[in-house]
């Protein structure tokens, strides 16, 4: 089991690959993990948008992938960067590493929870369904039904804690953020930590607690 010791404790070392920024939502879950459960893991975040800026050298990213316990992707896009965390990932000592969003067949064959792997996934063309197209709509029980179906029994459920991971990251906020931590975090690493399902959230809506307005339409 891979993670460091600090005060006598296990800390699992999170990454996160991702083309957008949601920093607000992440350390509040943090938050609230630590104020519950002490600190059992840390995160650090590289962006695609430093990359492309040049903020941030290959050398970097190389070092930061190589040393995380377990690896969250969402990739969106192929750049010069995703050709090489193609190369690095599967390199690196993390024994969890989740896709989190519709990608390439590249992008899926990274994916590795227990015996589970992206390769397991169906091969496109050859197949009635496009995985892709199941995570943009957000169809997931559908989705578990369908890889379900031809997956070995052994696979199947690192196969669903990968759908649910990603229904936690599709669904957002900061209770599925949260959430989507300790999941892993009890699953892979047998933390002793309470966890609860995905919170379904409306496509659009109005939030007025005192003093307080916001709206969310469309998910933009």
């Amino acid at each position: 089991m891979s993670g460091f010791i600090r005060g006598g404790q296990l800390v699992v070392k999170f990454l996160l690959l991702t083309t957008i920024d949601n920093t607000r939502e992440f350390r509040e879950a943090l938050a609230e993990i630590k104020a519950e459960y002490g600190e059992i893991l840390s995160l650090r975040k590289v962006y695609f948008s430093d990359w492309e800026r040049g903020e941030l050298e290959l050398t970097q990213v190389e070092e930061v992938v190589r040393s995380a316990d377990v690896i969250l992707v969402d990739i969106r896009g192929q750049t010069e960067l995703t050709d090489h965390l193609r190369k690095i990932i599967p390199e690196s000592r993390a024994t969890t590493v989740v896709v989190l969003v519709g990608g390439s067949r590249e992008i899926f064959s990274l994916n590795r929870m227990g015996s589970f792997s992206g390769s397991d996934l169906p091969q496109g063309e050859s197949n009635s369904f496009d995985i892709e197209s199941f995570l943009k709509v957000k169809k997931f029980t559908e989705l578990t039904k369908k890889i379900g179906s031809f997956l070995p029994v052994g696979k199947l459920k690192h196969m669903r804690n990968w759908v649910l991971a990603c229904e936690y990251y599709a669904e957002g906020g900061k209770e599925n953020l949260k959430n989507l931590f300790l999941f892993l975090l009890r699953e892979y690493y047998g933390a002793k930590v309470k966890v609860k399902p995905p919170q379904k959230m409306p496509p659009y809506g109005i939030w007025w607690p005192p003093n307080h307005y916001f709206t969310d339409v469309g998910g933009v």
